[in-house]
């Protein structure tokens, strides 16, 4: 099996990485974007004969909607996070 990567003299590894300043954090967070965009098609065409888990129901309900759940989920990012 052969390596591209080693075979590829234009390779610049500071390509790979966000950069210590964020240098290159437009092209990671379009890189982001599209990982989970794909991700996403990929569960919706997963097992197609499922009923989906969340309804739209549950999607318009206060609790669902209230910014709670993300507001905890925030929190608990930033007591990770914040040091």
């Amino acid at each position: 099996m052969t390596d591209n990567i080693s075979k590829n003299d234009d390779l610049n590894l500071n390509a790979l990485f966000i950069g210590d300043k964020a240098e290159n954090a437009d092209l990671f967070k379009s890189t982001l974007i599209k990982l989970v965009n794909e991700h996403m098609g990929w569960r919706k065409n997963y097992m197609p004969q499922d009923k989906p888990l969340i309804s739209e129901d549950e999607k318009t309900s206060k609790s669902f909607t209230n910014g709670s759940t993300i507001s905890v989920v925030g929190n608990r990012f930033s007591s990770i996070t914040d040091d």
